[in-house]
């Protein structure tokens, strides 16, 4: 009896380090977002995503500007940071005081290189939609660089966003919130209707 025991906690040992993404039960990660339905509802999609996919429970850490979103992002005190956030290009180049490039492709590519050396921060695959701004503009989900020691396989679950919310999907759900759905609710029916979860 004793043998087998520990040939059962021997195997349970291997297999958390063979797949470290199974050790995201359990654990909490701190989702940042403005205060605004748009990024509400994206944040709703993502915490609903990687908790039904992984296991982990996400907190929604909400913010009333960028400026208070982007010092949570560099925190280090569990109460105060956020593991991970959604941006767009435009924003982020503001942030960054960059200039806008010749297309949003470009400004992904600017935006992925200087926060990935400046803030320690990965951008992951782009969502598919892009803001109703003055020049188009693509959002993605972004991760500390820390976090993905602890969650290997996180950007492998976000990245099936990747193309997933077109300007039109986009649009439909932030209309269903602003006249009064529930962002989660609005998220989880999406993600059943596309087969992501």
């Amino acid at each position: 009896m004793l043998k087998r025991l520990a040939t059962l906690l021997v195997l349970a040992l291997l297999l958390t380090q063979a797949a470290p993404g199974l050790a995201c039960v359990g654990r909490t990660l701190y989702l940042g977002s403005l205060k605004d339905n748009g990024d509400l509802l994206i944040s709703e999609m993502i915490s609903v995503l990687v908790t039904e996919r992984t296991g982990t429970t996400i907190k929604i850490r909400p913010f009333d500007t960028q400026a208070q979103l982007y010092q949570a992002l560099k925190a280090t005190k569990e109460e105060d940071r956020v593991d991970l956030m959604t941006e767009n290009t435009a924003d982020a180049l503001t942030f960054a005081k960059l200039p806008p490039g010749p297309s949003a492709d470009q400004d992904f590519l600017t935006a992925k290189a200087y926060y990935e050396k400046n803030l320690d921060t990965i951008w992951l695959n782009p969502f598919g939609y892009s803001k109703e701004k003055a020049k188009p503009s693509v959002s993605a989900p972004l991760i500390r660089r820390d976090v993905l020691t602890n969650f290997p396989l996180l950007p492998r679950v976000l990245n099936k966003l990747s193309g997933a919310i077109n300007d039109q999907d986009y649009q439909e759900l932030l209309t269903a919130v602003n006249k009064g759905g529930n962002p989660k609710e609005v998220a989880k029916d999406f993600l059943k209707k596309h087969k992501l979860i």
